[in-house]
């Protein structure tokens, strides 16, 4: 930022000492009217209008880049808060499954018991001689 301020500097000199060694008087034609002005001036005129102009163009530029800017802060705002709706949605479902692992788990054990129940019960029936196992049946 210094080395344009530095720069700018730089060029005004340069275009003041243009305009002192350049003092003579000129006739200047605007529109329907001659004037005879100071080269200087005139120089001097020239390039305050310029800088006036690059000023207001840069102030154009630097409001539309601020609009730009606020839109896509808004679309950003509401980007994190989809992010965030979908980041807790993601949280249940992760908790859903957990829940959902832990009740398989308990299946699988009461699978298991269950299975060791019919083993025992099996062995239980096979000590049991024949036709008392009928009389069971039969009941």
């Amino acid at each position: 930022m210094q080395i344009y301020i530095v720069l700018i500097l730089i060029f005004a000199i340069l275009v003041t000492l243009f305009a002192i060694f350049n003092a003579s008087v000129v006739t200047v034609s605007l529109f329907f009217v001659d004037i005879d002005i100071s080269l200087a001036l005139v120089i001097l005129g020239s390039v305050l209008i310029g800088a006036i102009s690059v000023v207001l163009f840069d102030a154009v530029r630097k409001i539309k880049e601020g609009r730009v800017l606020k839109e896509i802060n808004k679309k950003s705002e509401a980007l994190e808060k989809q992010i965030a709706v979908k980041d807790e949605a993601l949280k249940q479902r992760d908790q859903a499954i957990e829940e959902r692992d832990k009740l398989i788990a308990q299946k699988d054990e009461l699978i298991v018991k269950k299975d060791e129940l019919i083993n025992y019960q099996k062995g239980l029936l096979a000590t049991i001689p024949e036709n008392k196992v009928e009389e069971v049946e039969n009941q």
